[in-house]
């Protein structure tokens, strides 16, 4: 019996099961309680200066989860089927048209030149596949609202690195799906908003083009 213990330490054949030996010791009337030893050890906490505000990681034993699999590996890709992602450098020429924007109507912007930036703590770009924009039809899913981006971060923003926040799954590769419209996508009147279909297609899309995961943090009315 080791000091500040009310209990007794065995030691058992190296080659005996340890579970089972505690098992039959919980049969016998005078032991009140038997359970193995294990070693323990610290989980991963991220170095990220932001992190302590994540409350809700700890809350879902994020930091357990990474010492089992410390944010999953490239060989998996998470399709985020949202407003965009910043996943590129790239300027795009928009023409403005009259829009409605809570119950007001702005007249047409005109001509408009919008730049767009890689968001450094999902980079690099290598890392993005197979982006899609259902919105636009084409292949440059760019966010011009913000949302995409965040749960793009959510996911996977780079982690253990002394900078913001952290992310789930942080090694995995990203593919951004935009299937849903903002209010920029309609002032430069996108062909197509963010209805059933567009969404339905945006699924087939991200399976059919090596997606394991697919998110999809939008809600509807109906």
């Amino acid at each position: 019996t080791p000091s500040y213990a009310d209990f007794d330490i065995m030691r058992i054949d190296a080659a005996a099961d340890a579970e089972a030996v505690a098992a039959a010791l919980m049969t016998r009337p005078e032991v009140e309680f038997a359970q193995a030893a294990y070693r323990v050890y610290p989980y991963f906490r991220p170095n990220d200066p932001l992190y302590s505000n994540q409350w809700n990681f700890p809350a879902i034993d994020m930091e357990q989860a990474w010492d089992i699999n410390p944010g999953a590996t490239s060989t998996i890709t998470v399709a985020v089927l949202d407003t965009g992602v910043a996943y590129k450098n790239a300027t795009y020429d928009f023409v403005g048209v009259p829009f409605v924007l809570d119950g007001l109507r702005y007249p047409a912007l005109g001509p408009v030149s919008v730049p767009f930036a890689l968001a450094p703590e999902l980079g690099p770009s290598t890392r993005f596949v197979a982006p899609r924009d259902f919105i636009w039809n084409d292949a440059d899913p760019v966010d011009m609202d913000g949302h995409g981006t965040h749960v793009a971060g959510t996911i996977g923003q780079a982690t253990n690195n002394g900078v913001g926040v952290a992310g789930m799954a942080f090694n995995v590769q990203l593919m951004p799906v935009k299937c849903i419209s903002s209010v920029w996508d309609d002032a430069f009147d996108s062909p197509f908003v963010g209805t059933d279909d567009v969404i339905a297609r945006a699924i087939r899309y991200a399976a059919d083009n090596g997606a394991k995961v697919i998110n999809m943090s939008l809600g509807r009315s109906g």
